[in-house]
């Protein structure tokens, strides 16, 4: 099997490390990096992943090898390019450009099928990232989301998978672990996990209507009176382990779901607190999270402070509650219009765990869990903030832009959302402005 991760910035590279300590040696590890323009190997591709938490360093050197994505039209013209390059280079440096080539061509991507891609890029560039990497996908790969925002998933499907029967397996995933990227330093990836969290994921279901499989089933189906945490999740919902014992072989034949459950059981054996949640949860969750982030992402950007120092200004905490109220009238109004047939249930949180759903997403708990969040991130600087400074492009329209759009959906009104949005939009617009004037 060949795991793959897309992106490798500091949670990029967390996710990487562990999965090559948990990963068997048979199994493929792939990096995908940014290409350079002049098609030699990148300079952020590393040959040693580096974790660094409380101080004690853990090392992977090798066992991954690194590529870039392209599509095959643009991997044949770099390379036919990079032949006439050659051919009218002096004597002098051909051997040392021809070594260069012949290890960019060691890393061309071409012909290697993706069985399993998790993508830890920013929510603004997943739909360009993942285009690249299309051809070398099928409805037998496995793609994991692991992103901050909402909304992902659709434009991903929309425009990459309309068709439901050539889609591949979906996996949705959350995580609250903090972790920042030392400058690199020679050939290696530093990252500092300054905060221990949990990992969440969700399976998405068979794309309606070609529904085969339950995935949840053994959760499911058990007494009403059961509670929650003695219900479990089973691998065997996806795949029984027979079948699955051959996965490779499974994946290149044509079964839809070895590598679908290859994925969960590397996702849960992964030293980062990992957790598999029925679907319908995962969204609460996601919809908590991105209401949280529609608060205290747009502020810390635009005052430029802590997460923590938010805390301290009655004013921050009016906006940080008007947020909250609008974001839950949003997803109220949501649950209530969903349903009907034909209809993808969990993609609202609805579905068999919606009777909680509404009162996880009521202003008051909203509220709770962002200040629950602020209070644990208080020294951090906002992903935000950070994308502010670099002169990056903001995930604003993945956060606050979302529940913007449902509102308009919906006729939900979230003149406080929006005000954020726009204040961000135009302080990022000012940003450029700015270094052209200095320049």
């Amino acid at each position: 099997m060949r795991f793959h991760v897309l992106g490798i910035g500091s949670i990029g590279t967390l996710v990487a490390h562990h999965l090559r300590r948990t990963l068997p040696p048979t199994d493929h590890l792939s990096l995908i990096v940014r290409k350079e323009r002049n098609g030699f190997i990148p300079k952020n591709a590393p040959s040693s992943l580096i974790v660094e938490l409380d101080g004690v360093r853990s090392y992977v050197r090798g066992g991954f090898d690194t590529e870039w994505a392209e599509s095959s039209q643009e991997a044949v013209s770099r390379l036919v390019q990079m032949l006439k390059d050659e051919q009218m280079r002096k004597e002098v440096e051909k051997v040392d450009k021809l070594q260069r080539l012949k290890n960019s061509l060691e890393m061309s991507p071409l012909g290697k099928h993706i069985d399993v891609l998790i993508v830890t890029t920013k929510a603004n560039k997943t739909l360009q990232a993942i285009q690249q990497c299309r051809e070398r996908l099928s409805r037998n790969s496995t793609i994991v989301l692991l992103q901050n925002g909402m909304g992902i998933y659709e434009t991903v499907v929309d425009n990459l998978f309309p068709l439901a029967q050539e889609r591949p397996n979906f996996i949705l995933a959350t995580t609250t672990h903090g972790a920042w990227k030392k400058r690199d330093v020679a050939d290696a990836h530093h990252v500092v996990h300054a905060g221990k969290g949990e990992l969440h994921f969700g399976i998405v279901p068979d794309s309606f209507p070609t529904r085969q499989r339950d995935f949840e089933r053994s959760f499911w189906n058990v007494p009403s009176d059961t509670p929650v945490s003695e219900r479990i999740l089973s691998l065997g919902d996806i795949e029984d382990a027979e079948a699955a014992s051959s996965a490779v072989s499974e994946v290149l034949e044509g079964s839809k779901y070895a590598s679908l459950r290859r994925t969960v059981a590397a996702l849960l054996a992964l030293d980062l607190d990992t957790k598999w949640q029925p679907i319908s949860q995962l969204q609460i969750r996601l919809r908590q999270k991105v209401s949280i982030n529609s608060s205290v992402n747009p502020l810390t950007a635009l005052l430029g402070c802590r997460n923590g120092d938010l805390l301290g200004s009655t004013h921050a905490r009016s906006l940080v509650r008007s947020v909250c109220h609008e974001a839950a009238d949003v997803f109220r109004q949501q649950t209530l219009a969903q349903g009907g047939e034909g209809t993808d249930e969990w993609l609202f949180g609805g579905g068999q765990a919606s009777s909680g759903g509404m009162q996880a997403l009521s202003p008051g708990v909203l509220e709770r869990e962002t200040y629950k969040v602020i209070k644990a991130t208080s020294q951090n600087y906002s992903s935000m903030l950070l994308d502010m400074e670099r002169g990056s492009v903001l995930e604003v329209d993945f956060m606050n832009g979302y529940i913007s759009r449902l509102g308009q959906a919906y006729n939900v009104p979230t003149p406080t959302i929006d005000a954020l949005r726009h204040a961000v939009l135009i302080k990022a617009s000012f940003r450029r402005v700015s270094r052209v004037v200095r320049l």
